[in-house]
């Protein structure tokens, strides 16, 4: 519901880039909330957030692919669900140290891959 109404007003780069800001601003949000309700409050915007920056990053994909878009969706379907696993496994192994430390972990990764898609993108033309 979010995503088709942002794609009226805007391109996929530039709502990817805000919905990443926006998951790496409740991440960090979840860091410094002292109570588990204000976690549970963030829940929503972060996987608004989530849902929306990984449709515009499928978008961008499919934007390069020159008539390889099952490939590319299928890649990145295989990706994301690589990544899914090796998070969970990751993060079980971080929280050993601190329990908060896979929320930081997180919270850096989602800026650095934020900080990628700016520099990285080739722009179209």
């Amino acid at each position: 519901m979010v995503t088709p109404l942002l794609r009226k007003r805007f391109k996929p780069h530039p709502i990817a880039v805000g919905a990443m800001v926006m998951t790496t601003a409740a991440i960090v949000g979840a860091i410094v909330t002292p109570s588990a309700t204000g976690e549970w409050l963030l829940a929503v915007p972060v996987s608004t957030a989530v849902a929306v920056a990984y449709g515009a990053v499928i978008s961008l994909f499919t934007e390069e692919a020159d008539g390889n878009e099952g490939g590319v969706l299928g890649v990145t379907a295989s990706i994301n669900a690589l990544a899914f696993g090796l998070t969970s496994l990751a993060g079980g192994v971080i929280s050993g140290g601190a329990v908060v430390g896979p929320i930081v972990v997180a919270a850096v990764m989602m800026a650095a891959s934020t900080l990628l898609l700016l520099t990285l993108r080739k722009p179209r033309g």
